[in-house]
């Protein structure tokens, strides 16, 4: 089941590529080149383990790909970059061992705290993602920390599990005299996927910082003398430059209700008005319709390279660089990447609208090889959105059960399909779930807050919620099946007449939590999914009533990998555990990796997810 995809092309675009964003630099996992004299405690492994029941452990296999700090009594050294950098995107795998502490400190003085929160009901400053507080001994005992900032709500996964971390960070600004103007920002830090803070301004560094000063440029520093951590798939993308600027801009503007398109022949135009403008915007026609408004002049270009230009408009626009169409007639919104020389280049802007029942709208934004987006029009002639009001649901201290359609795809796959017939049921231990009625599967588990139902709510809804927290899809194949015999392939889809799958409703006990009930292979199942304490995972039971069929079987699990540590199996790569207790199931080999499977007859079926 995939949902397919319809592409209006609105524009054309002539000797240039569509643009989907600029990759980021990869730091390199076979070598410590990125580094500054990398001290002992730090080396590259292939391979890394946490174990759940022992603090402060990672077990290491040799070899390149990872990067793991394994603190010892001569060497605990910090790490730093041999990249200094100013405004900054970065991205990053990290895997914490248990009761694991580290941080991240952007130009070495601000730090995004790496910890072992897994399973707190309330965070702090100190928890995975927060901010660390700053500190001053003047201002007296008890007082010396303040500024530290709590994540917004706790997205941190189990020890020996990879989490993703993503951060935007704007560096500090001065001026000419080298004085601070503006503070440091977080514009955006996600953890797991799930937006922890926003434009949060950073007033100084933070405690630990490696000096006390703040700077234009700084290195990367991950702290290691706390204990065993470690990374992989590091990539950032360093913003340090100065952005393109335009100069010497012109405009001549045409009144005429002729054109709802850019016209061919612009030369041909009478101009009704002209003169200067600093910025490029609609507004120099005076009118907020019926006219064709041409805008040429230059872009300073501080250095060569790729630029990605998004141009914007009601109505027809149109985009020359250097002479060269990028945009020859533009509706909407459409982006492409040019390769820009050094210096100054042509460019010119046309804007022709005749449509009254739209409002005037005209921008254009550039990314380059060294600087974030801006805009080169004011901004009255661009109107931000307005934006939608979140409609949300929460437990709100008891269980809460809600229907709603869900996009979803398997693990590894591209393209969401829609469950019709989910129920999602949120906790007030902040940990929920998505069920899927149709066929009995356990399809996503996520911890934080619960459900965003604007989709379903706003205006004229499309029936879908999803969830806000940070969210682990499973897979939406069925839970149990006949399996003919052991070669026989895992069904994606339930076939409802052979199985006689019926959905016979479900009950709530004392806590309103549901024990969803069906009739599959003439197998009546009653199936609970309740939280663990703490909020570190979901217990799953699952009782069978009638005689089961024979090769009866429940797949626990499905992932490119799956392994035994000790009483745990690992999934897909380290995305989640299952604790099997004494069960003894079966790990086969399939077409696409591997998965857990388990024989089933009248015995009742326990097991633990723990994410």
């Amino acid at each position: 089941m995939r949902q397919l995809l319809l592409l209006f092309l609105l524009g054309t675009l002539t000797q240039v590529s569509v643009a989907q964003g600029f990759p980021l630099t990869t730091v390199p996992m076979d070598d410590l080149s990125f580094w500054q004299n990398p001290a002992e405690n730090w080396k590259l492994v292939r391979s890394v383990r946490a174990d759940l029941s022992e603090e402060q452990r990672l077990t290491t296999k040799r070899g390149a790909g990872i990067l793991v700090n394994q603190p010892i009594d001569r060497s605990q050294r910090d790490l730093h970059s041999t990249l200094r950098h100013g405004d900054l995107d970065l991205e990053l795998e990290v895997l914490m061992a248990k009761g694991g502490n580290s941080g991240i400190y952007l130009q070495g003085r601000y730090e995004v705290q790496l910890f072992d929160s897994w399973g707190k009901r309330r965070v702090g400053f100190g928890d995975m993602g927060g901010v660390y507080e700053r500190w001053d001994e003047t201002r007296g005992t008890g007082n010396e920390g303040f500024a530290g900032t709590a994540p917004r709500t706790n997205a941190a996964l189990a020890p020996g599990l990879w989490q993703t971390l993503k951060i935007r960070f704007a560096a500090p600004r001065f001026d000419s005299y080298g004085r601070k103007i503006e503070n440091a920002r977080l514009l955006e830090v996600q953890l797991n996927g799930v937006t922890i803070h926003e434009n949060l301004e950073l007033t100084g560094p933070t405690r630990g910082a490696m000096k006390n000063d703040e700077v234009k440029t700084g290195p990367l520093r991950i702290q290691g003398d706390h204990g065993p951590v470690a990374f992989r798939n590091i990539r950032y993308r360093d913003y340090s430059g100065k952005a393109i600027e335009v100069d010497d801009l012109t405009y001549k503007v045409t009144k005429t209700n002729r054109f709802n398109q850019v016209p061919d022949d612009l030369a041909a135009l009478t101009v009704d008005d002209r003169g200067e403008t600093r910025m490029i915007s609609w507004e120099v026609a005076r009118s907020r319709n019926d006219f064709v408004t041409q805008i040429e002049g230059y872009l300073k270009v501080p250095r060569a390279g790729q630029h990605r230009f998004t141009l914007e408009s009601n109505g027809a626009s149109a985009l020359w660089l250097d002479g060269k169409p990028v945009f020859d007639q533009n509706y909407g919104a459409n982006t492409a990447t040019v390769e820009l020389e050094h210096g100054r280049t042509p460019i010119r802007v046309v804007y022709a609208k005749n449509e009254n029942w739209r409002p005037a709208q005209l921008g254009l934004f550039v990314e380059g090889p060294n600087f974030r987006r801006v805009p080169l029009h004011f901004a009255s002639s661009y109107a931000l959105a307005q934006p939608v009001p979140k409609i949300t649901t929460d437990p709100q201290g008891e269980v809460r059960l809600l229907r709603s359609f869900v996009d979803f795809a398997e693990p590894g796959e591209e393209y969401e399909y829609r469950l019709p017939y989910a129920m999602n049921v949120g906790h007030p231990e902040r940990i929920h779930y998505t069920y899927n009625l149709a066929n009995g599967a356990l399809v996503r588990v996520w911890r934080g807050d619960f459900l965003d139902n604007t989709p379903m709510w706003y205006n004229r809804g499309d029936g879908s919620a999803k969830p806000v927290g940070a969210a682990l899809d499973l897979s939406d194949e069925p839970a149990l099946t006949v399996l003919e015999d052991s070669r026989a392939a895992w069904p994606d889809t339930l076939d409802h007449e052979l199985s006689g799958y019926k959905f016979l409703g479900y009950d709530l006990d004392d806590e309103g939590l549901p024990t969803f009930r069906y009739q599959i292979h003439g197998v009546t199942v009653f199936d609970k999914i309740e939280p663990l304490e703490g909020g570190r995972g979901f217990a799953r039971t699952v009782n069978l009533e009638g005689k089961a069929p024979n090769h009866f079987t429940m797949r626990l699990a499905k992932g490119k990998v799956v392994e035994r540590m000790n009483e745990y199996i690992l999934v897909d790569g380290q995305r989640y555990y299952l604790n099997m207790g004494d069960v003894k199931a079966n790990v086969r080999k399939t077409a696409t990796g591997e998965e857990v499977l388990l024989s089933v007859g009248v015995e009742e079926v326990y097991y633990e997810i723990l994410f």
